[in-house]
Order: structure tokens, then sequence, then C-alpha cells
């Protein structure tokens, strides 16, 4: 049985979460939920730029640790894994993740 993967982004909604999203889309293992953790002061810069599947936690908080608790505590599936919002991913990168946590 395949374990489900959420993935939980922190940001401020700078404009490289943008560049992340599009190397998420272009994985070779696709995650079954991306959580993105914003402040709700900076939520303005990103609404109108996602798509519907984007699950969005707008924190009271600018405090990343904060942020990415809360998007844990939303996260529903087996593998969670963290980013921040200025890395890219190779497309073998969550693929190669997974291989190691199942040998």
């Amino acid at each position: 049985m395949k374990k489900k993967l959420s993935i939980v982004i922190t940001t401020i909604g700078e404009d490289e979460l943008f560049d992340l999203l599009d190397s998420l889309e272009k994985s070779t293992i696709k995650a079954d939920e991306i959580i993105i953790s914003i402040p709700e002061v900076f939520f303005y810069k990103i609404k109108n730029k996602l798509n519907n599947d984007i699950l969005i936690n707008k924190s009271k908080f600018k405090n990343q640790v904060i942020q990415r608790i809360e998007g844990f505590k939303i996260a529903k599936f087996d593998y969670v894994l963290q980013l921040d919002c200025d890395l890219l991913l190779h497309k073998n990168c969550i693929e190669k993740l997974i291989d190691v946590f199942n040998e």
C-alpha cells in the first residue's frame, strides 16, 4: 500500500514560493497534500496565485517555527516533509527520500 505525502511550506509570501511549487509539480512523486503556512497579514501576496488544490494555513504569527507546527497539526498523511519556500527540488528528490525511508 502506497503511503501518502503531505508537504508543509512556510512562507511570508516570497516570490520564490512559486518556483518551489513549480518544482514540486515536476516531481516524479506528487504530494497528496500541500499546505502553505503563511501569516494572515501576508496572505494577500499569494491569494490569487494558487490553485485550489493547495491548503492554506493563515497563521496569526509571523514565526516560521510556529507556522510549521500549525502546518504539521493539519497534515493528514503518513509522511510529512517540511520545506522552506526558497528551495528548489530536483525532480527525483522526493522519490529518493521515500526510498531511504523504505529501506
